[in-house]
């Protein structure tokens, strides 16, 4: 009689720096693309416009706004910078959600937000050069500073789709021209190593298609032949072996079955397409959200109102899935993960809490990159604060198997010679870090799925 011992379930969180080493944008890069695709759109409107519409439909309001947050910590020490810019430093995310903000601020009476309205009138917004819109009872004026935003960040939206998907089919190009990829066979290792060790299911924030093309075969909550969402699989499904992209995917594609509103298929949709050319739908209506809010609708959720931008489908079944499918774990991994998205942070510091205090934390490994091979316990900046609210763990308590003899995190040395693990000392957390890359942890296999699976003397 063979008796079949039942896995272990793994959650897995891919960040962005889980695909940079396949060719996938960094933050960095992203961050520079979205400000020259802004800059080269409102030079191209310039050219040819009504003179009285000019400075609204020529203005750069994401290069405003992003000098706007650049200018906020002007004067703070760089203590309090490595503090506040977790929250306020411009990245291309960030400066996103402020166009989102700004639209609804800008919108005419009786359709917009009246706070954002009150705002827009107050000297913040004159020093931007912003005027808000007329109201709509008033036909003899314009209301274009509206469009103009909304045009330019519906602009930067499919400029973002675009950028990432071209990426994504250049990565499998590469691997269809069989040339051996070192980072990509690492990356397999280790996902496939995973999967065999456990039961994985995976909570992607990245666009890009390399951990399904390193685990194909899972379930992405869509039928990959017709491209229809199933959202009754994804809720009642039993076995785990899947990929959500909870931030959307380059596979994405927007459109609408039925102009009829009496049909039961009526409206805008996400679906599923498995081939990554032809034309894409990435941008489409203005749809209404918490308080009234005006958004647009994307491939992507990108930017602020992350919450807002979620509750479309697939990603609200993904998301309403995520707090269930972190109860469940037996094991986390977080890997490439810069601890920036407050709804993810929330699921993950709920769930400990809970389970610390019912005895059951699962052990959490964390991967990423750091190239100063910083100590843990002498970092100052978003990163390890994040990590440090988020799994509920002190940076003071984290060592590696070289220091361990030390009495006091302040008697560390600064840095590292060479990448290491270092381990919180209190064994009731169970938190691992890895900062040598996400793909060089490959080479580490066997201490991770060790340590997940309960050692803790495996660094």
């Amino acid at each position: 009689m063979i008796l079949l011992v039942k896995k272990k379930k793994l959650l897995v969180l891919l960040g962005a720096g889980a695909s940079v080493e396949q060719g996938m944008p960094s933050v960095k890069c992203l961050n520079e693309a979205v400000t020259k695709w802004a800059a080269d759109y409102a030079a191209s409107r310039r050219s040819g416009q009504d003179a009285r519409y000019a400075k609204f439909t020529g203005a750069d309001f994401y290069r405003l706004l992003h000098e706007n947050r650049e200018n906020y910590n002007a004067g703070l020490n760089a203590e309090h910078c490595a503090v506040v810019d977790a929250r306020t430093a411009p990245n291309f995310e960030r400066v996103m959600g402020d166009l989102h903000l700004l639209m609804n601020a800008v919108l005419a009476r009786p359709c917009g937000d009246p706070f954002l309205r009150f705002l827009a009138g107050g000297k913040a917004f004159g020093d931007l050069q912003i005027e808000p819109d007329c109201e709509q009872t008033d036909a003899t004026k314009s209301r274009t500073a509206y469009l103009a935003v909304e045009n330019q960040l519906g602009h930067l939206y499919e400029k973002l789709a675009r950028y990432v998907r071209a990426a994504s089919i250049r990565f499998e190009e590469r691997l269809a021209s069989n040339v051996r990829d070192q980072n990509f066979d690492r990356c397999r290792k280790l996902l496939g190593g995973l999967s065999s060790a456990f039961d994985v299911g995976i909570y992607n924030l990245n666009y890009d298609t390399v951990a399904l093309n390193a685990l194909p075969s899972s379930f992405v909550g869509f039928d990959r032949s017709s491209g229809a969402f199933c959202a009754p699989e994804v809720h009642q499904r039993d076995p785990w072996n899947f990929i959500y992209h909870l931030h959307g995917s380059v596979h994405h594609d927007i459109t609408q079955p039925s102009n009829y509103m009496r049909d039961a298929n009526f409206g805008r949709q996400i679906v599923w397409r498995d081939k990554l050319d032809g034309q894409r739908g990435d941008v489409r209506d203005l749809i209404t959200r918490s308080d009234g809010k005006r958004m647009l609708m994307t491939s992507l959720v990108a930017g602020g109102w992350k919450l807002d931008q979620l509750q479309l489908e697939p990603y609200l079944s993904f998301y309403s899935n995520l707090p269930r499918h972190a109860y469940m774990a037996d094991a986390i991994v977080i890997a490439g993960y810069g601890f920036g998205d407050s709804h993810v942070n929330s699921v993950l510091e709920n769930v400990l809490r809970a389970k610390s205090v019912s005895g059951e934390r699962p052990p959490v490994v964390v991967l990423d990159y750091d190239a100063s091979k910083q100590v843990l316990a002498k970092r100052n900046d978003a990163w390890i604060s994040g990590l440090e609210r988020t799994l509920r763990v002190s940076r003071a308590t984290f060592c590696s198997a070289n220091h361990s003899s030390q009495p006091h995190w302040m008697e560390l040395p600064a840095a590292h010679p060479e990448a290491v693990f270092e381990k919180a000392i209190d064994d009731a957390a169970a938190v691992g870090v890895w900062t040598g890359g996400f793909c060089a942890s490959a080479e580490k296999l066997t201490q991770i799925t060790d340590w997940l699976g309960g050692s803790r003397t495996a660094f």
